[in-house]
């Protein structure tokens, strides 16, 4: 393992949740420390699995429901946790507006997944079309398999 090792905690072990629990466990910079869904014995078989028992945690892994994502968010960030959060933060913006007017004070560290203005691909696309070469763009369709 790294010597600068990151203790993190995820809520949410739907598919995307095991998804990000897989690479956590497989990435020599992280030890995920502790796992939550609310469907306990889901909780209580891959906290065996993963060997997640522990409470030292720095930093928060949010992949629960859309309608959990804002409150999780506060009380990591009240409690001086970095936070990584799937996508969408909530479904009203005006929430996560208030929701960020609450937490600006703690300066939180917060990284939204899924952010796909970075990726290399949608990159050129977007230098391209605006480059005007390749046409002009009518319709797009996006397929992600994570």
């Amino acid at each position: 393992m790294g010597k600068n090792i990151i203790n993190i905690a995820l809520f949410g072990l739907g598919r995307i949740g095991q998804m990000h629990a897989n690479n956590l466990i497989n990435h020599k910079d992280f030890n995920l420390k502790y796992i939550f869904d609310k469907n306990q014995k889901l909780t209580k078989k891959l906290s065996k699995k993963y060997n997640s028992i522990d409470k030292n945690i720095k930093c928060i892994f949010i992949a629960s429901s859309t309608n959990t994502h804002l409150k999780f968010i506060e009380e990591a960030v009240v409690n001086k946790k970095v936070v990584f959060c799937e996508k969408p933060l909530d479904l009203d913006l005006n929430k996560i507006n208030k929701c960020k007017k609450r937490i600006s004070k703690y300066k939180p560290k917060i990284q939204l997944g899924f952010n796909r203005r970075y990726d290399p691909a949608h990159n050129s696309l977007n230098h391209n079309l605006l480059k005007g070469r390749i046409g002009k763009l009518e319709k797009i369709i996006i397929t992600s398999r994570d």
